[in-house]
């Protein structure tokens, strides 16, 4: 938990898994302490219970990913040192990650309190917006994770990497150009 309650960002650098990532991070200032989010957004990435792992290479076409069943992120070490990509897309792609990891915490706490969270008025949006929403459930998460990025004030770095990175998302695209976050309140509760 907690240790410094005047300002979280002291204990932020605690999701970080082990001392190798740790060092990785270090030495690209990707340390999560030195994100620049805010602390109430700190205070909530710690609530996840998520560890960031930085390992040699990442399946998929993303240099990084949630794995749920762990509630872990990991990060691909060319990534993190590529000079390819400023130091605020690869922040960026680490909170789009991290809002991966906000969905399923926000859909556990739904399902508790038998679907009366704020978490519904974000999934109820959606199905307005995409119909039927077992067909849009990966895109939801991804509009979702998405929407906890810019939250966190990486609007502009996450729009760059999904231009470089997932041309196969123009969805996600178009609607960060078009500044059309579909719920915030959600990520309040």
């Amino acid at each position: 938990m907690m240790k410094n309650r005047t300002h979280p960002a002291a204990d932020l650098d605690t999701i970080v898994k082990d001392e190798r990532s740790h060092a990785i991070l270090l030495a690209a200032n990707l340390l999560p302490s030195n994100w620049k989010v805010s602390d109430n957004e700190e205070v909530r990435i710690l609530e996840f219970g998520v560890k960031l792992k930085v390992v040699p290479e990442v399946s998929g076409s993303w240099p990084a990913c949630y794995v749920g069943s762990d509630k872990r992120i990991e990060v691909a070490d060319d990534f993190l040192t590529s000079s390819d990509y400023r130091r605020e897309e690869k922040i960026a792609t680490i909170l789009h990650e991290l809002g991966h990891a906000a969905f399923a915490f926000k859909s556990e706490i739904a399902n508790r309190n038998e679907g009366k969270d704020s978490m519904d008025s974000y999934l109820g949006s959606m199905e307005r917006l995409f119909g039927d929403r077992s067909a849009a459930i990966t895109l939801e998460e991804e509009f979702f994770a998405d929407d906890f990025t810019m939250l966190c004030g990486f609007t502009e770095p996450l729009n760059s990497v999904l231009l470089k990175l997932d041309q196969i998302a123009p969805e996600r695209i178009a609607r960060i150009e078009k500044g059309e976050p579909l719920n915030r309140p959600a990520f309040r509760a």
